[in-house]
């Protein structure tokens, strides 16, 4: 059938009308009505079902993304309450940099404190430390994200992980089999000194600072039970 905006100069053309055309003979007068009729019932029925046809494939479209989203949500994140799970999505995480094991990392201590979780692993066969951080997802609130953290450093470390969002500064501080007389850690943040428990010779804290002017901490000291600073300690960062 010819396009619409043809039928008129084309049914002109050929000396019909454009009902004639349409029927492919010529009407007659008392014809011509009940045909005219009809046509524009089946016009309607067909201008009506495009529109059936054409929102259906829109919600197929949306529908389609939608899953798209939902899975991806989903598949790169790991319920708050199995420990393998984070430990997997850390590895994937951290496995292009550290080249890890599927099965490489097991978590031993969890923190958690609103939209942030934090994790410390270790990896027995390289007897090796790492610092998981993870946030919330934005779809599944049981479910995180490993965006971050300190990859294999060794026993007996403790310091800082440092970041920022657009309104929170996000200090995490961590420490693994530390000497005996530790008691406290305690570090510095915009000139506020802080002091923190230390318990079975490890520690993990998430600290956030609303509005605040850096995610910069300093100054970090092991205390004893005397508050009294004890020796130098192994910084958290990767062996070389």
């Amino acid at each position: 059938m010819p396009a619409v905006d043809l039928l008129e100069p084309l049914a002109a053309a050929l000396g019909l009308s454009v009902s004639d055309l349409l029927s492919g003979r010529r009407l007659s007068a008392e014809e011509l009505p009940r045909e005219s009729g009809m046509q524009l019932v089946d016009t309607m029925k067909w201008d009506v079902r495009r529109l059936r046809i054409g929102a259906l494939a829109l919600l197929a479209i949306v529908l389609g993304i939608a899953a798209v989203i939902v899975g991806f949500h989903w598949w790169t994140s790991a319920p708050g309450s199995d420990r393998q799970a984070l430990a997997r999505n850390a590895v994937t995480y951290f496995g292009q940099k550290r080249g890890y094991a599927p099965d490489a990392l097991e978590l031993v201590q969890i923190s958690r404190k609103e939209n942030y979780l934090a994790a410390l692993a270790r990896d027995p066969a390289e007897d090796r430390w790492t610092l998981c951080i993870y946030r919330r997802d934005d779809l599944f609130p049981d479910r995180w994200h490993c965006f971050g953290g300190s990859p294999g450093f060794y026993s007996g470390a403790y310091g800082s992980w440092n970041s920022a969002d657009a309104y929170t500064a996000i200090i995490v501080y961590c420490g693994c089999e530390l000497p005996e007389e530790a008691a406290y850690y305690t570090f510095q943040h915009e000139s506020i000194t802080y002091v923190c428990p230390i318990e079975n010779r490890q520690f993990l804290d998430i600290f956030l600072f609303r509005d605040a002017e850096s995610c910069v901490s300093y100054n970090d000291r092991l205390l004893d039970e005397n508050y009294q600073v004890l020796p130098p300690y192994f910084p958290l960062r990767p062996p070389r």
